[in-house]
């Protein structure tokens, strides 16, 4: 993964995309957490890391801003989270070439024995 591109590409998109600031802040947060971890595959993330990401005392409001990233979540669950490698905004960044992404800078999260989200 590219971090500039990955970045340079959120930007980009936000430019004409909506998302909650919270959200804008979890999705920087995650992917610095992937660089810190050398870009694993997966990485852990409990909700009290996520409130702290967004400085809250509200579990509620941290996994409300989450789910603005992800598709849908699992209430109570430790949460796995990986890179989708697929984001449009990425292939924007490195062409400069504006693809319309409308549906949404996030997908991917299905419920099993723990919530798994790309990113």
């Amino acid at each position: 993964m590219n971090y500039i591109l990955l970045n340079e590409g959120f930007y980009n998109w936000l430019e004409t995309n909506h998302l909650p600031v919270p959200s804008q802040i979890l999705f920087l947060k995650f992917i610095h957490a992937f660089n810190q971890s050398g870009w694993s595959e997966w990485i852990s993330v409990d909700n009290q890391k996520l409130m702290s990401w967004i400085q809250t005392n509200r579990e509620e409001t941290a996994i409300n801003n989450r789910d603005k990233l992800l598709e849908k979540g699992k209430k109570g669950v430790p949460s796995k989270y990986k890179l989708n490698d697929k984001l449009a905004f990425i292939f924007e960044a490195q062409s400069g070439v504006n693809v319309g992404v409308n549906s949404g800078v996030f997908s991917g999260v299905k419920s099993g024995a723990e919530t798994v989200g790309h990113i």
